[in-house]
Formats: structure tokens, sequence, C-alpha cells
């Protein structure tokens, strides 16, 4: 719900122009089930080791998903920018 309430404000309240709001809703409520499903499974997998797991992700993802990967340091690249699950959501927009 948090997708499509996302998905309306940046249309309605911004102005924004959504070319198509249906495919672009479901593919967000897509992205965060499955997020959902990957954060569940690794707390309930690794119990407090998971969370901490993910605020590390978090915290080295965030500013690697604003540059562009052929920007990004040969390590940078290879060790951190392949293991972030966010990125496939990204991958979507050009």
């Amino acid at each position: 719900m948090a997708a499509l309430s996302i998905l309306w404000i940046a249309g309605q309240m911004f102005g924004l122009h959504i070319p198509d709001y249906e495919a672009i809703g479901w593919y967000l409520l897509f992205v965060c089930f499955v997020f959902f499903l990957v954060q569940t499974t690794v707390v309930s997998w690794l119990g407090v080791a998971g969370m901490l797991l993910f605020v590390l992700v978090f915290f080295f993802e965030t500013p690697l998903l604003g540059v562009p990967p052929e920007l990004l340091p040969a390590f940078s690249r290879r060790f951190l920018y392949d293991w972030l699950p966010l990125r496939f959501a990204f991958n979507i927009f050009p």
C-alpha cells in the first residue's frame, strides 16, 4: 500500500507526469513484497544478526545506488554493487 501511496503523491501532489499508473503501481507493489519476503526470511533465519546484516546493507546501499555503475571504483562495483538487493528495483529506470 505504501508503494501505491508514493505513486499517488508523485503524480497528484507533485504534478509529475506518470504515463501508466497501473503498470508502475503493480511493479512497485511487487518490489515491496519481494523485499518484505527477503527481509523476513533473513531475519527469521539469522535472528538479530539478520537485522544487523540489513542495517549494514542499507548503510552501504544508499550511496551506491545513486551513482551509475560505470563510475564506481572496481572494488565497489565487484564486491558491493553486485550484492545489493535493491539494485534490481533501480535497473528498470533508464
